[in-house]
Order: C-alpha cells, then structure tokens, then sequence
C-alpha cells in the first residue's frame, strides 16, 4: 500500500528514536547445548539453519503422504536459497548516496580477516549502522544494519545496491511471509550518520538469506581453492574430499541428484570421480532419507570445518603476524566469533538458550540440559549434535547425565569447542585451537561410521517384507557412506573400494544385494587407527528388544591385536566431570587423578621408611634385612596405578566394563603407563603443538602404503559454479 511521502517521513521520524533504546539494550548471554558460552548473536543467527532442515523433513514426508510435486519443489527451494538464516533485503536506491556517511565509533563492531573470492586477506573493520523503515502500511517499524567494512564505498563508487540485514528471528519471507519486511515495491529509511533514502525493491524476490544448506557446499570450495591459489593454504580435510570427489562442491552434486532421482553421473564429464550413486533406481522414502542425512552429515559438516580452520585458527595466525593488532583487545573478536558460529552449527537454535550475561562461576550445564530432558524427540534440533545422539543409543554410547543419558562423542566435542576458544582466545593458534579443531573432526567421524554400520546391518538382515525400513536404511546408509568415503579412502584405497561395493546403489542388480556386514564390519575396525576414532567412541549396534549387542555387532576392544576382543555387554557409565561441575575444576584440572597420584606418592614414600626401620632394627637384632631397593618399590607403585588410571580412564569416557583393561587419549592413541608418562612429562606437554600429529593418516600395512603412492590428486570436474563475484544477487558473507 503507497502511503503518500508526508506521512511516510513523519512514521520515520518517530520510529527512528527506537534506534537508541535498541542499541543500548544489555548485551545477553547466548548458552549453547548448556555447557558453551558466547555473546555472538552471529553465532544464534548461523544456528538457525537447523530451522530449514526440519521444514525441508516436513515438506519431504508430506510430499510421500500427498503424492504431490510442489512439496518436493518447496523442499529443493529451501534447500537451494535457505528461509530462515540471515534474513535480508537487497535494496535498490533511487539515487546514488550524495554524501559520505558519518560513521561514529560506536558502530565499529568487529575487526576481521576473511579469504574471500571479492577481498584481500588484510584485516578489515566491519562497521554495523541501524536503519530504520517500515512495513507496507507504514503502522510497524521494521529495523535492520547496514554493515560495510568502508563507509566510503558506498559513497565514493555511486553504488545504489543496498543490502540491510533484518533482526536475528525475524520472519520476513518465512513461508512468504511479507509482514515483517520492509515495504515495497517503493519505499523509505532512515540510515545511521546518514539520515533519509528513498529505495526499490521487489519484496518477493530481493528478501533474502545468507545462508542455505546448498551455500554450505558450494562456499566451502570456492574459498578453499581460491585460498590454494593465493598464496597457499593447507586444508587437509576438505582436500580428502576433493581428491576423492574431484569436483567442488561435491556435497551439492550429491543431493542435487538425490532431489532429481537423477544419477550423480550427469554426463561422461560432469560426475563424480569416485562414489557415484544412481537415486533414480531409489524409491521416493530412499531418497527422502538421503537428502535429509546427507545435508547435516555432509554440508553441515563441511560448514564447520570452513569455520573452524579457515576463518578461526587462519585468522588467528594472521593476527599473530599483523603488528598493527598489538594490544587490540578486539583485534580477535571475529577469529573467536567464527569458532562460535560452528559450536552454533553443530548444534542448531533448539540447543541455544539465551540469558542476561551470568557470572563465570554460575553453573549453567545441569539446568540447562535438564530442560532438554522434558521434551520431545525433537528435543536436540535436526543438525549434528541431534544425530550424534541419536545414533549414540543406537550403539550404546551414551553415559548417565541428570535424569537422562547423553551421548559421549557430543560431549567430547563440546569440551574440545570451549578448550579450542580459550587457545584462540589466547593467540594460542597452532597449539590447543590446532589440537581442538583436530579432535573436532576426528570425532565427527563417529557418526558416519555408525550410521554405515547400522545400514549395513539392517540391510543385510532386515527380510524383504520390511520394505519400509529397507527404503529408510539405503537412503540413510548411501549418505553417510559418501560422508565417510573420502578420509577412509585416504586410509586405505583398498577398504574404500570394498565397502562401497557392498553399499553401493548403481544398476538393478544392487537393489538385489544383501551387503556382507561381516566383511564391512571388519573392514571398518582396521581402520579405525588411521581414522583417529576408537572401539568405545563407536559402540556397537544394539538390539531394541533386549538392549544388548546383536552377536554380529559386539564392538571391538582396541586397535592392533585386541581388535578380536569383543564387548559382552553395554554398560552405561556416570558422566565425566566437566568444567563448572563435578570434580573437575573451571581452569581444566581433574583433582580425583590428581589426588590419586599424590596419595601414590605418599604410600610409596611411607613404604621406603617402613623398610628403612625394619633393615635397622634387622641390623641392630642380627636379623636378615630386607632387600628391596627404591626402584623396586616406584615399579610396584606404579604398574597397580597403571592399572586404576587405565580402568579409570575407560569407565569415565563411558566403556563398559567388558573392555579391555586399555584406555585412549584424545588422539585414539592407547595412553602412555604411569611409569612412561612420568617419564615423558618432562619433554612434551599434555597435549600435543604439532599441527599435524593428529590429523596425518598412516597405512595399516604396506600394502596400503603402496596404493597411497599410485593415488595422485584428481583433475577438477569440468563444471564450476558461477563465481559469487560476478552474480549481483549474491552478497559477501563477511559483511552479513
């Protein structure tokens, strides 16, 4: 509705004094999964891309009860431009900025460095200025930012493309929702240290998202390659994935043609080099499934990973190297925001809760899970942490929390989340951030293992009159087997090749195949060590019925030889201590291992002094003294503490008691005795700065030593997506 210019002006005039009230609000707390702290509302903006994967679920499962195309189409809509991260509206000015904007100091939110396809990799200020409009009838003020890393810009090129970000939670264009847009097609704001513009816009198709779960795949390769090209870079992870793959946005290709029932083979030059799966050979409930697991497990995870290393620890060591940021308490704000952003991501918003800033000694985890506790199965949202625990009382991984149980690998992950902040927090970027952000990945692996294993079992078990679960157990098994395939191609061609085999969906014969689970199984657990995951991190698949172990699915206890030592029995553990709770204390320090060894110490000592009086009173008597030296006794003392630490270590990290007497550290090496690690505390740290230790595979023969030497980095398929810079629709993300 066109409102005439007078009273449109007089409605902004009033609605612009909400700025200030707006900006001086309190800066608030955001908690996510109840144990990671962060005042980045980015990070709670990024988390609500778990809002598009549940209304992409819900549009797939009402297209299989309705039979209908436009549930499918609204699915792929969602998918492709994202509804619910990042709202925004791309505003067309009448008329080129006639002055330059005063920016005042205040509105300096960030510095930040950023390996973008637009921009160098100089750090930049991002400025954030509040814009004030309204809605089509002018009766509802509609608030945004303008954020720009130059105010001069905009003013200096004449530009008239205009991007505002709406409020984190806003509405705008859910569901075509226009109410809380601004108004269109014409309209008026008013923009901090600037004052009143006129724009245009279309509003059905200039609001926008910043995010999609297709922008995931996509952005992941073009700023990883581009990274390469200038001046080099090293991402280990997602090089696994295009060597395998051979193409940049592998993810999107892959559910591109799940959408489409499509083969990944599009033509003889566009497919994939490796992993390709034919979905028209799927029926609709596979292919539901597929697309669905395949958005979290591998564009979400590839998300993360983005955020982790390239904007986060990169960023951190480009810091370290710019003198310029020298005593600029600031200067690491969006290194810290970006590693936020992925705790945000692997969570989603339904793990976000949001408080008034607390104090660093309140402890928030046990509430804050505990209302988890009261929900539904929907309870942990629909991204990573959602599946992790899912598939966690699958295979018998969880450990008693509260009232409830909690899966292992989530909380391990956690733990590496807040210690990776306080490295960055602390420039400490090829250290504890390096070693965090390898342990994140390592783990991340867990589920893609387990979701193989569970449809391998079920596939090869399941009798064909159970067509449902059949259809449900190939969509999901095909998506997490392209999620696992590259890294443990990495480890061993040959394992790689054998379990896609059995898996794999491309011609009629296959939907025929009954895979040997056995033989996946086992090929799997030789490749745990190089895939840095552990026997207890994995579990086996259970038997709803009874709550044990199929005989087929008993777990391994170890690497190397004690991979034939299977579990009996699940055993479901008390959780492990973690930081404002239990006995390990907020600065990271376990006190009951530590207590233990003091009271070692003591009794060895009280033993020395025993033998010491009794060899004088024998010497004294004439008796026969005893001959037992220091060592002797530090050997006794220490094989029984190896002992309790080794059972210790295995109960609190949730193994059952079935296990072998071994425990893990991080990296899935088996610890080091008390004796060694006594030893050898005085040369390296607990945990280790070398950047690659954790992250560099190792063939688990020769062998594979000589297929890795014949494998060289594939070509890239001949097909690129359009580079962002060259698309007007497209907007940088390191302004957004």
């Amino acid at each position: 509705m066109a409102y005439p210019s007078q009273k449109m002006w007089l409605f902004l005039t009033m609605a612009v004094a909400t700025i200030s009230a707006a900006s001086a609000a309190s800066s608030k707390t955001f908690t996510i999964a109840g144990v990671y702290e962060t005042k980045s509302e980015v990070a709670r903006t990024a988390s609500r891309i778990d809002l598009d994967q549940k209304e992409i679920k819900k549009l797939l499962d009402q297209d299989l009860d309705n039979d209908d195309a436009d549930w499918l189409h609204k699915a792929r809509e969602i998918y492709e431009k994202g509804m619910h991260s990042g709202p925004y509206a791309m505003l067309t000015l009448n008329e080129p900025l006639q002055r330059q904007i005063d920016v005042p100091k205040s509105a300096i939110v960030s510095e930040k460095y950023a390996n973008s396809i637009s921009k160098d990799n100089a750090k930049h200020a991002v400025y954030k200025l509040n814009v004030v409009g309204g809605n089509d009838n002018y009766d509802k003020s509609i608030h945004g930012t303008h954020r720009t890393t130059n105010p001069e810009w905009d003013f200096k090129t004449g530009t008239t493309q205009f991007p505002v970000m709406y409020p984190e939670g806003s509405t705008c264009n859910v569901d075509g929702n226009m109410e809380e847009c601004f108004a269109g097609p014409n309209g008026g704001m008013v923009l901090q240290g600037y004052g009143a513009i006129d724009y245009t816009y279309d509003p059905r198709q200039d609001n926008k998202f910043t995010s999609s779960l297709k922008q995931y795949s996509e952005e992941e390769g073009l700023r990883m390659i581009y990274c390469e090209h200038h001046n080099g870079c090293a991402y280990p992870e997602y090089q696994n994935f295009y060597n395998y793959y051979g193409i940049l946005d592998y993810g999107h290709h892959w559910i591109n043609a799940a959408f489409y029932k499509q083969n990944t083979v599009y033509t003889t030059k566009v497919k994939l080099a490796h992993g390709n799966e034919d979905f028209s050979l799927l029926s609709d409930k596979a292919r539901n499934e597929a697309i669905t697991t395949a958005t979290v497990a591998m564009n979400i995870f590839t998300s993360i990973n983005r955020l982790m290393v390239e904007i986060g620890i990169d960023g951190c060591n480009k810091n370290a190297k710019d003198f310029s940021s020298y005593g600029d308490s600031s200067a690491m704000d969006s290194v810290v925001e970006a590693w936020d952003m992925a705790a945000a991501t692997y969570a989603g918003s339904a793990l976000i809760k949001s408080s008034w800033s607390k104090s660093d000694d309140e402890d928030i985890s046990s509430s804050s899970v505990q209302q988890q506790k009261q929900g539904t199965d929907n309870e942990y949202g629909t991204l990573y942490f959602d599946m992790v625990q899912s598939l966690a009382k699958d295979f018998g991984v969880l450990e008693r929390f509260g009232v409830g149980y909690r899966s292992i690998v989530n909380w391990k992950i956690f733990e590496e989340f807040r210690k990776g902040r306080v490295g960055l927090s602390q420039g400490d970027c090829e250290g504890e951030a390096r070693h965090s952000y390898n342990s994140i990945v390592q783990l991340m692996r867990v589920p893609w293992i387990q979701g193989v294993l569970r449809s391998a079992y079920l596939l090869s078990s399941t009798p064909s009159s159970e067509g449902a679960i059949i259809d449900e157990e190939r969509g999901r098994g095909a998506a997490y087997l392209a999620a696992l395939l590259p890294d443990l191609h990495k480890c061993s061609q040959t394992a790689a090749e054998t379990v896609y085999n059995e898996l794999k969906i491309t011609d009629a014969a296959d939907l025929l195949h009954r895979p040997d689970y056995e033989k996946i199984h086992r090929t799997l657990e030789y490749q745990f060590e190089c895939l840095r995951v552990t026997c207890d991190d994995v579990g086996g698949y259970l038997n709803k019925q009874t709550g044990s172990y199929f005989e087929a699915t008993r777990p391994c206890g170890g690497y190397g030889n004690e991979l034939s030592q299977r579990r009996e029995s699940v055993t479901y553990t008390n959780a492990a201590a973690y930081n404002s709770s239990g006995s390990e204390s907020s600065s990271g320090i376990n006190f009951i291992p530590a207590a233990f060894l003091v009271a070692i110490v003591a009794c060895a000592a009280s033993l020395a002094v025993l033998v010491v009086a009794i060899n004088k009173h024998a010497r004294r008597t004439g008796g026969r003294p005893i001959n037992i030296s220091g060592g002797h006794i530090f050997s006794l003392v220490s094989s029984q503490a190896d002992y309790w630490m080794s059972s210790s270590s295995r109960s609190s990290s949730g193994s059952a008691s079935g296990s072998p007497p071994r425990s893990y550290d991080n990296s899935g090496h088996r610890s080091m005795s008390l004796g060694n690690s006594l030893g050898s505390s005085m040369t390296s740290g607990s945990r280790s700065n070398n950047s690659n230790s954790n992250i560099d595979y190792a063939a688990s023969s020769m062998q594979e030593v000589q297929l890795q030497s014949m494998s060289s980095p594939l070509p890239p398929a001949e097909r690129y997506f359009q580079i962002a810079s060259d698309d007007n629709n497209n907007v940088d993300d390191s302004l957004l």
